[in-house]
């Protein structure tokens, strides 16, 4: 160990230990499953690391060390959180450019010292021979992206140890089964008893990294699938910015009838800063909040969310008020009874009765037939169970079920479909909040040159693609002109979903790659001067077609829904 007589030291000490510790219970699992998920590879040793300073902490007495002692842990954790992006960011310029060939040592020095420049700041000054820094770490090499671990794990920690300090009894037994499983559990399982749980959003600064692979994988394994938000109502975050932020991060609805309408979780604060169990709103103002989210929501979707809440929460934070009996109702009550409604319920349409159960997560039941699960699903008029239909039916705009007239992108969707570049389901429904996949773009841009005659060649240049595939025709095209191409290991990866980046450069090259000098200084907190399709997403910007998110981020790596592909392709043409 390299000892230097610092408080350093014995946390150093108290986070190896914890590793220990993790491993040993996880032992029993085998070498298969012994090992972590990576999501909680740093709990047990950032865990043991706050409880070390706690005890550090508690039997200080001296003022000053105290102050020391605090000061140094908030750096700390700043500085841990702030390190992993820095080296998330570097892995990720990495893999990116790692896309289009190998690359070089020399290269890859490059990324590291622009990465840490940026990071570090001029109060450092980086000297020859840091460009080679980046192989001590040998995360980087033999576990890519385990920096999320760290910093996730900081994040957790807080989280984690505020329910020991608060809990009556069970604690420990609890955080000792969830280092006991090792890898046999998904990290949404082993959060779950302490009432960590994965959500779709939460506020306007959380996704679900998981979201994609649950929201996608039940819809493929045919399942009716649905997405939750829990809400962080304050007086300095809307209801209407929160179901934005909901929408645009995959908790929109399609009327293809396996998908719900999104939900608004809405309950106790389980945050100290935001005040009490009402988040320190009024009845009235939590009335409000609500009913922004509500109305922004259906704007936005065509149909009004369902509400999870408790009838406690309800009547203490809402007045009980009858307001929203129109929304589809999901109570929580862990218990052997539903109990006594909010008011304005006769009954539930989903009732949370237990925190475990058979299945991942918790335990739910549907208080309908299989006939009205499906109305839930596919009606934007929709009757709930206990409540009343809703007072206005939404109407719709243009040719789709699913796009409702107040839908802020509904003039750009009829556009595309009366342009016919972007067509909807036999259903009738267009699926705004889905992604776009690389067929699909592929014959956007072969329609939007004018369907062009071109005779595709007899042998597929893709091991994926096969001439009986659908869109072949279009794939191929596009790719003899430069617009799409695959990948090194000869495949194009139809049905992968195009992601912004790669719609920025895809619109550049549909315009004829224009000459254009991108700004020295990025437009976008989250692109930088030398980034993959810096010049193009500036492009982009420039020419109107978008305008990135309110909070100064482009989201390159984000999927492109197929609502903003219809205003992108909109803006372009126009």
């Amino acid at each position: 160990m390299n000892y230097q007589g610092k408080p350093r030291d014995v946390m150093t000490l108290a986070h190896e230990l914890g590793h220990g510790v993790h491993q040993v219970l996880a032992a029993k699992n085998g070498a298969l499953m012994a090992p972590t998920p990576l999501t909680l590879a740093e709990t047990a040793s950032v865990f043991g690391e706050m409880l070390t300073f706690k005890r550090l902490l508690s039997q200080t007495r001296n003022a000053k060390q105290r102050q020391a002692l605090l000061a140094g842990k908030v750096e700390d954790m700043i500085n841990t959180v702030v390190r992993q992006i820095a080296f998330y960011s570097f892995e990720r310029a990495v893999h990116t450019e790692r896309k289009n060939g190998e690359l070089t040592a020399e290269r890859i020095g490059q990324l590291w010292l622009s990465v840490q420049g940026e990071s570090l700041g001029p109060a450092i000054e980086i000297k020859p021979g840091y460009e080679t820094f980046w192989m001590y770490i040998p995360h980087f090499i033999h576990s890519p992206f385990y920096v999320y671990a760290y910093a996730f794990g900081d994040c957790l920690v807080n989280s984690l140890y505020a329910v020991y300090e608060h809990a009556s009894e069970g604690f420990a037994e609890r955080y000792l089964d969830m280092l006991a499983a090792g890898g046999t559990k998904h990290y949404s399982e082993l959060l779950r008893p302490f009432g960590l749980e994965v959500k779709a959003t939460e506020g306007t600064t959380y996704t679900s990294s998981a979201f994609d692979s649950q929201y996608i994988g039940s819809y493929q394994a045919g399942m009716t699938r649905g997405a939750y938000h829990f809400a962080v109502p304050t007086r300095t975050s809307t209801g209407a910015a929160q179901a934005d932020y909901f929408v645009d991060n995959g908790g929109g609805w399609s009327a293809d009838g396996r998908t719900l309408p999104g939900l608004l979780d809405i309950e106790y604060n389980p945050y100290p800063a935001y005040g009490n169990i009402c988040f320190n709103l009024s009845q009235s103002e939590m009335v409000n909040w609500i009913e922004s989210f509500s109305n922004r929501y259906e704007k936005r979707t065509g149909r009004l969310p369902a509400i999870y809440s408790t009838t406690d929460w309800w009547a203490t934070c809402t007045g009980n008020t009858a307001r929203f009996n129109d929304h589809p109702l999901m109570i929580a009550r862990w218990t052997g009874s539903p109990g006594v409604m909010p008011n304005g319920w006769s009954t539930y349409d989903i009732w949370q009765y237990s925190e475990t159960g058979p299945f991942s997560g918790d335990s739910n039941v549907f208080g309908g037939s299989a006939a009205k699960l499906r109305d839930l699903a596919i009606n934007p008029n929709y009757r709930p169970i206990g409540g009343k239909a809703p007072t206005t039916a939404p109407t719709t705009a243009g040719p789709f079920r699913d796009v409702s007239a107040s839908n802020q992108f509904a003039t750009e969707i009829t556009w595309a479909k009366n342009k016919k570049y972007l067509n909807g389901w036999s259903d009738g429904t267009y699926r705004p909040t889905e992604n776009i996949d690389r067929n699909a773009m592929a014959a956007v841009a072969y329609r939007m040159a004018g369907s062009p005659a071109y005779t595709p060649p007899k042998v597929s240049p893709y091991k994926d693609v096969s001439p009986s595939s659908a869109f072949y025709k279009e794939i191929t095209w596009a790719r003899s002109k430069g617009l799409l191409t695959g990948w090194s290991d000869g495949t194009f990866r139809p049905l992968n979903d195009i992601d912004r980046n790669a719609t920025a450069a895809l619109l550049y090259r549909m315009s004829g790659s224009p000459a254009y000098t991108a700004p020295k200084t990025s437009s976008f907190k989250d692109v930088r001067p030398g980034s993959a399709f810096y010049k193009e997403i500036h492009w982009m910007s420039a020419q109107g077609i978008t305008t990135g998110w309110n909070d100064g981020t482009f989201r390159p790596l984000d999927q492109t829904h197929r609502d903003a592909m219809a205003a992108f392709l909109y803006r372009f043409a126009n």
